[in-house]
Formats: structure tokens, C-alpha cells, sequence
């Protein structure tokens, strides 16, 4: 399947769910993200889609987003002795 710009991004195919809710991840995606086999996935919904990520990027990004929590405390207590 030809991938088709979205709102989401690319679709790169169609992968039927088994009766275990099994999935396969698209050889295209695999390759794209670099995941391996047995890689943990952290799954999201928003609305009706569900979004996947790697284990190892979301750590990550939530040392980034504590980062930038702290950042923004800091800028309000400055903010505040003005």
C-alpha cells in the first residue's frame, strides 16, 4: 500500500487484529522508528485512535517534560517577585 498523507501522518497498510488482540506493526513503520523485536510499545488513546511509542523514547520524553516543568516553576516564581 502506497503511503497517503493525513491528518495523522502516513498509513503505511492495514493489519487485521487476532482473536488475542494481537497486531502486526508494518514493516515500513518497523523500519522508520528502528523498533526490534520484543521492544516494549507504550499504547495512548486519543478519542477513538490509539497511539504507540516506543518504551525507550517516551522515558525520554518525560525526563524532558519534568525538565521543562521545572523550567517553567522557575520562570513563574521570577514572574511572581517582579
Amino acid at each position: 500500500m502506497k503511503s497517503m498523507n493525513g491528518h495523522f501522518g502516513h498509513a503505511f497498510g492495514i493489519s487485521p487484529m487476532g482473536e488475542r488482540g494481537q497486531v502486526v506493526i508494518p514493516k515500513r513503520i518497523r523500519e522508520l522508528l528502528n523498533l526490534r523485536t520484543k521492544e516494549d510499545l507504550i499504547f495512548f488513546c486519543q478519542g477513538k485512535a490509539i497511539i504507540a511509542m516506543p518504551a525507550s523514547k517516551f522515558q525520554g520524553l518525560a525526563k524532558a517534560m519534568v525538565n521543562h516543568t521545572k523550567d517553567i516553576e522557575k520562570m513563574a516564581k521570577r514572574m511572581k517577585k517582579k
